[in-house]
């Protein structure tokens, strides 16, 4: 298949690499695994939704809310959530193979 996607004659080192970035992405997943799962139970359960009754505010606090703790690890969540998906695709279309 690998012949077929890259046109040229590949050779038995091109599937010991590809066998070798498998083995990364795996363990790139194990980790964002790990990483996503500590962020997660870092976060605090804090009520933001207290405005809907009351109408929202601007305050100093949400302006800078990516600055904070909260908001550094609801990044990485954010980046970790993804890596792990696009990983994951690839790996689902490289084990096709």
């Amino acid at each position: 298949m690998l012949n077929f996607l890259l046109g040229v004659d590949v050779s038995p080192d091109a599937y010991t690499w590809l066998s070798i970035l498998k083995i990364v992405m795996f363990a790139l997943i194990a980790v964002c695994a790990v990483v996503l799962i500590i962020c997660i139970i870092l976060q605090s359960n804090s009520g933001q939704n207290g405005n809907i009754l009351s109408g929202s505010s601007e305050t100093y606090y949400s302006k800078n809310r990516g600055s904070t703790k909260e908001g550094i690890l609801k990044t990485i969540t954010i980046v970790c959530a993804s890596i792990i998906f696009v990983l994951a695709i690839a790996l689902t279309i490289m084990l096709k193979n």
